[in-house]
């Protein structure tokens, strides 16, 4: 039967089974321990009977208990889904499971809980991390998104209400990485793009972008075959192109009501991580509109750590007129000059460029045919300037050998750049 300590002891296991501190075979058979071969029609009748009986303290950890007991059913058997929800709504105990889950995920509880620390703060660019890792500790908490999917089904509003209020971000990030198969309504997704939160922000662009990244990978196959000597089925062509037109024009009604930053930071965030993009996402980057904000992510995010990057942007930068709906063209010096800037901040840095190789040399070789002249020759004259500080003299290297070093292979870099100015 169902009381208080027992409530205790199957907390107790959740606990050590989420920190790791018990196997899954000693798990399971605490867990047989207490509930025997008891079926989940009759683990349900025993926690409504404890209902019954609780105390006044305990009736306010009733959604708490119920939480406890649909997590250690779940444990038990990750194929009950379906029996265990039917159940659920039998006993009218969704409301209470939300409750539980909502205080469990968004609050601040005690008895057990989820210690998760992600090392999003270590990627100025939020896309590329979501984008990295696959892995957000779905199989370690897997019990708990089983939980909020009984609830998708039931309320979906509730469910992602829990989702946008979940301090660890562990359902958002398992959506976004596919192991909860959720569908988010229109407005979550706008709701996440309308967040402050930069990882929220991008996880929203993710949910708006990827049938454009089918789309574009299905582009990319017709091509193959047709250089193959493959003829795609033309129907099958304009259903893709139709398709990409169509969520393009999904994304734009979605995305341009936000912020100016957050469309510019959004867009650059997509570009450096995919390299593959549609064309009308450099269009919109070159939007008169958007032009104090593009600088301003130019110059100081710090997204920007390679040349292959700079040559990324510097391409869109270069092949496309600000778009304004005046006759009058627009200067892009000071996107020019901002590209500049990065090259001088890796020099000076130490940071970007580590190695003067035949790849690097060849990148900034392509950088240099772009760039105008007033801004090569701003890059030529901060290289001569730095070069002449090096410390790279015979003498250096007797008695500051280290920095000697250092300063070479700063000076190969130096050389190579210079050589192609």
């Amino acid at each position: 039967m169902m009381n208080g300590m027992v409530m205790t002891q199957l907390s107790e296991i959740i606990h050590d089974k989420w920190h790791q501190i018990d196997s899954k075979q000693s798990t399971n058979l605490r867990i047989k321990h207490i509930l025997g071969r008891k079926k989940i029609s009759t683990i349900i009748k025993e926690l409504l009977e404890f209902k019954k009986t609780m105390s006044d303290i305990e009736k306010k950890k009733f959604q708490y208990f119920t939480l406890i007991v649909v997590l250690i059913i779940i444990i038990r058997n990750l194929d009950c889904i379906d029996e265990l929800q039917n159940e659920l709504e039998i006993s009218n105990l969704i409301g209470p499971l939300y409750g539980g889950m909502y205080k469990f995920m968004c609050g601040n509880s005690q008895s057990i809980n989820i210690k998760v620390k992600w090392n999003d703060s270590m990627f100025e660019n939020k896309y590329e991390f979501i984008t990295r890792f696959h892995d957000y500790k779905y199989w370690e908490y897997i019990e708990i998104f089983k939980a909020g999917t009984i609830l998708y089904k039931i309320d979906k509003m509730k469910f992602e209400r829990l989702v946008m209020d979940d301090k660890s971000k562990l359902f958002l990030l398992n959506m976004v990485s596919e192991h909860i198969h959720v569908e988010p309504s229109e407005q979550f997704i706008q709701d996440l793009l309308m967040d402050k939160d930069e990882l929220k922000q991008n996880i929203g662009f993710i949910f708006l972008s990827r049938p454009i990244d089918y789309c574009i990978s299905k582009i990319q196959s017709f091509n193959r075959e047709k250089e193959m000597g493959i003829k795609s089925p033309r129907q099958g062509i304009r259903e893709i192109q139709k398709s990409m037109r169509l969520n393009l024009q999904h994304l734009e009604s979605n995305l341009f009501k936000c912020d100016k930053g957050s469309i510019v930071s959004l867009i650059v965030n997509y570009i450096l991580v995919n390299n593959k993009y549609p064309k009308i996402f450099s269009l919109w980057l070159m939007d008169v509109n958007l032009q104090d904000k593009l600088i301003i992510e130019i110059r100081n995010s710090k997204k920007i750590r390679r040349l292959t990057e700079v040559y990324l942007l510097l391409s869109i930068i270069s092949k496309k007129r600000i778009q304004s709906s005046g006759v009058k063209i627009m200067s892009k010096s000071h996107l020019y000059d901002g590209i500049v800037d990065i090259i001088i901040k890796f020099i000076s840095e130490g940071k970007g460029v580590y190695v003067w190789d035949n790849k690097e040399h060849k990148i900034f070789s392509d950088i240099c045919k772009i760039l105008p002249s007033s801004q090569k020759n701003k890059l030529r004259k901060f290289l001569v300037n730095e070069e002449k500080g090096l410390m790279v003299s015979k003498l250096d290297q007797l008695i500051r050998f280290k920095i000697f070093l250092k300063d070479q292979d700063r000076k190969n870099i130096i050389d190579g750049m210079l050589s192609e100015i």
